[in-house]
């Protein structure tokens, strides 16, 4: 009768270990990343502080969130201001800029998807973060602190009044538009909710 081996699996592994060299600082950071590190560091802390700053001085400067809008929008002022905070974002970084404002077909393929990245993810972000940062601005004109948790009567009476400030912003109506603006000035809770 044959006798079967087993296989110990301890014994596998001791023995493999034994076999490896040592791993010595496989994982350590070089001067390099380690100064990106610190770079990375401070951005982030420093991001909210300048974003805050940011929006304070377009608000002081007398723009509000939605003065911040699409490209394809209809006035043709506040693209002229888009383009103006793109070129702006973009003039941060040198080769961003003149990658751009390039024309496509001069670009490698690589570089035109880097362009690409640029102008429909980069970009759009940082703009999108500004008119976040400028609607939060807005929203808390006033208010030092946090605010204390509200009742939900006192949810419905700022979503109202959320509601109307919209429609009144509204710069294409709509069929019923000022039946809708008259029926919400008239609801209760904007009378009876403090």
């Amino acid at each position: 009768m044959k006798q079967v081996k087993t296989v110990n699996a301890i014994d596998n592994v001791a023995k493999s270990l034994a076999n490896t060299k040592p791993v010595t600082n496989a994982l350590a950071l070089s001067d390099y990343s380690k100064e990106l590190v610190v770079k990375y560091a401070k951005v982030f802390n420093s991001e909210n502080d300048t974003k805050a700053l940011l929006a304070d001085s377009l608000f002081g400067d007398g723009f509000r969130a939605y003065h911040i809008v699409g490209a394809t929008d209809e006035d043709k002022s506040l693209v002229a201001l888009r383009n103006q905070i793109i070129q702006l974002v973009v003039s941060s970084n040198p080769d961003d800029a003149k990658l751009y404002n390039a024309e496509p077909k001069t670009l490698s393929l690589q570089m035109q998807a880097v362009q690409t990245v640029l102008k429909t993810k980069t970009v759009p972000t940082i703009i999108g973060n500004i008119k976040k940062a400028l609607k939060t601005r807005e929203e808390n004109i006033g208010k030092v602190g946090k605010a204390k948790p509200k009742t939900k009567e006192q949810m419905v009476l700022q979503s109202v009044k959320q509601a109307i400030k919209y429609l009144k912003e509204c710069k294409n109506g709509y069929e019923g538009f000022t039946k809708d603006l008259e029926a919400l000035n008239n609801l209760a809770v904007l009378k009876q909710v403090k």
